[in-house]
């Protein structure tokens, strides 16, 4: 039933001194209410807050950046060790065979031969 009193009172059909108790209530309830949401609405962060949230992102990003600093030279580390010029294989030279190591491979395959 108060429901009804209470928009009626919005609408200003009727005034507050027709209003009961509970329905008085309702009132200033609500009225508190949509201050609490103007306030909400209304609300500018000072200086020093505006200040402590832009020093909290640079912090952030100055992280990120000394991660991808550390890993770039992380991998240049990796990449000089893994390439370092003194340990490239040099070819060594092409050796020939000496006679006697040719007769000695013909003799073996002479055997295996006689075999068959």
């Amino acid at each position: 039933m108060y429901e009804e009193k209470f928009n009626q009172f919005l609408d200003e059909e009727i005034g507050s001194q027709e209003l009961d108790e509970e329905t008085k209530r309702a009132v200033l309830a609500y009225t508190k209410a949509l201050e609490i949401a103007k306030i909400r609405f209304d609300y500018q962060p000072s200086e020093i807050m505006h200040r402590k949230v832009l020093r909290k992102v640079r912090s952030k990003r100055k992280v990120i950046f000394q991660l991808l600093v550390a890993s770039a030279a992380a991998f240049a580390l990796f990449a000089l060790v893994t390439t370092n010029p003194s340990k490239k294989i040099v070819p060594t030279t092409i050796e020939r065979a000496a006679v006697n190591e040719v007769f000695d491979y013909l003799s073996l395959v002479k055997l295996v031969n006689d075999g068959f």
